[in-house]
């Protein structure tokens, strides 16, 4: 499934009005600032919803970004990142599944949760988003 079709699901599945994803190379955390350049592309992207306090506050690389009527989630490893905006409260994770060991997950899931869901680097990334 393509991200675009995905995003489209979650929509639907969810009820949710409004959800974008932006995923880029040029947000991976190789880059120089990439921090940043997430940020000012959530201003970029979303300008005429903010107002000028909610784009400095995005700009502040030290928190999360928050504004009044929008959520965000920021995730980004070494080959890409990106963020989720969305009208309902969003949780968003890239993961390199090669860095993935079921021993780094077993320490932070139950048993129950290892058992219910069908791999393990998708509940990895489930309790990521999620928090």
């Amino acid at each position: 499934m393509d991200l675009k079709s995905f995003v489209e699901f979650i929509k639907v599945d969810f009820k949710v009005k409004f959800l974008t994803i932006n995923v880029q190379s040029k947000f991976s955390s190789l880059v120089d600032d990439y921090r940043l350049h997430i940020r000012q592309d959530i201003i970029s992207n979303y300008s005429p919803l903010l107002s000028s306090s909610e784009k400095r506050r995005i700009l502040n690389i030290n928190t999360l970004p928050t504004v009044e009527n929008l959520f965000f989630s920021i995730s980004h490893n070494k080959s890409i990142g990106g963020y989720a905006a969305c009208d309902q409260r969003i949780g968003f994770d890239i993961e390199e599944v090669s860095r993935l060991s079921s021993e780094s997950v077993t320490r932070v899931c139950t048993p129950i949760e290892l058992t219910a869901c069908p791999d393990f680097k998708l509940l990895w990334s489930a309790k990521e988003s999620a928090i």
